[in-house]
């Protein structure tokens, strides 16, 4: 963040100084963030730097005295919401934020959420600084998420996406709708309990690593390479 570090997790305290989840490294001291995030089980799982200000995401209910559910700004003195943070069903403390980007311009958001403030947005949407929309009817449950041009390649926890169709723990967003990538990345125990953790671009493809032992068809236990057509070894 800036010329210092940044750092999130499941943590109170560095050294003496109280963080609570989220604290900045500068010149070899920790500082606070006013208070960092709090609630019940709270952590901090996505930070993302952007014009000086830091977004964080995670399963959190406040920012320093603030409200924010799940996801909040800190302007460099004070925390702010975005426009109510996110929830699952309604429920505050069920939602959390895995992944933070950029998309067109705006802050994209995923995780295991359905609702951005009384919006339905499903569990990948932006916030344009005012609003939050949806990115189509992704996968219930996104752990990871990565930005391609137009594109969107999303790893989590899930069968499908865009309602029917079949896509196991990989998708992607071709800028206007959701489509499977084959039979998407899947444990040798069957889909339920697979999981794909993240997901990045490496030489010309998109790479998926995670809980599971293959991709479509082909051995790839834990580390998958997406072509844009199919699905190969990883090979550094």
């Amino acid at each position: 963040h800036g010329a210092t570090l940044a750092a999130g997790g499941s943590f109170t305290r560095a050294g003496s100084v109280t963080l609570n989840c989220v604290g900045l490294l500068d010149g070899g001291l920790w500082e606070g963030f006013d208070g960092g995030v709090t609630g019940e089980s709270a952590e901090v799982f996505a930070l993302l730097s952007r014009a000086g200000n830091l977004v964080v995401g995670g399963h959190f209910v406040e920012a320093g005295s603030d409200t924010v559910n799940n996801i909040a700004m800190w302007n460099g003195a004070s925390w702010a919401d975005r426009g109510g943070g996110v929830a699952n069903y309604g429920v505050i403390n069920i939602a959390s934020v895995h992944a933070l980007s950029i998309y067109q311009g705006k802050l994209l958001v995923a995780g295991l959420f359905d609702d951005g403030g009384a919006t339905d947005i499903g569990a990948i949407a932006t916030w344009n600084g005012a609003v939050w929309n949806p990115v189509g009817t992704p996968g219930g449950e996104n752990r990871a998420a990565f930005v391609a041009g137009p594109r969107i390649f999303a790893a989590g926890h899930f069968d499908h996406v865009a309602y029917m169709v079949p896509a196991y723990n990989a998708a992607q967003w071709t800028g206007a709708e959701w489509k499977g990538m084959d039979y998407g990345v899947l444990a040798t125990g069957g889909p339920d309990i697979g999981t794909a953790m993240c997901v990045t671009g490496y030489r010309g493809q998109i790479i998926f690593g995670g809980e599971f032992a293959r991709a479509d068809s082909l051995s790839a236990p834990h580390l998958a390479a997406w072509t844009g057509s199919r699905w190969m070894p990883f090979v550094v």
